[in-house]
């Protein structure tokens, strides 16, 4: 055989040898790094639900108060308009709870006759 031919022979050796040697340490880098990036992950997921958490409730705290706000002022408006249109104003309404005042005061005496009529019959 030429001696060109065992150089290659042995070139082509030297680099099956040479890739073996480096498949097995790019496969364990490889893999290494496969769990050093799932453990990233995991931990980042983690975080994004903690901020996740966090959000939701900032943003339930701004509808709350957005509620708060709005809400109570939008309902009385609301309930003086439809009192107003049945001609119910702050005025009349004073007077609708003297009347009601009244109307349990004499309720009361009338209830009181009563079982004072019963009793005096018994």
């Amino acid at each position: 055989m030429p001696r060109w031919a065992y150089t290659i022979a042995g070139g082509a050796l030297g680099g099956i040898v040479i890739w073996m040697i480096a498949s097995r340490a790019i496969n364990s880098q490889f893999t290494r790094g496969v769990a050093s990036l799932d453990r990233q992950l995991l931990e980042g997921g983690g975080e994004l639900e903690t901020r996740l958490a966090a959000g939701r409730r900032e943003l339930r705290l701004q509808v709350q108060e957005q509620i708060a706000a709005e809400i109570p002022p939008t309902v009385e408006n609301e309930v003086r308009r439809t009192l107003a249109q049945h001609g119910i104003t702050p005025q009349t309404g004073h007077e609708i709870a003297r009347l009601a005042a009244a109307s349990d005061v004499l309720l009361t005496l009338a209830l009181e006759a009563q079982r004072g009529a019963q009793r005096s019959f018994s």
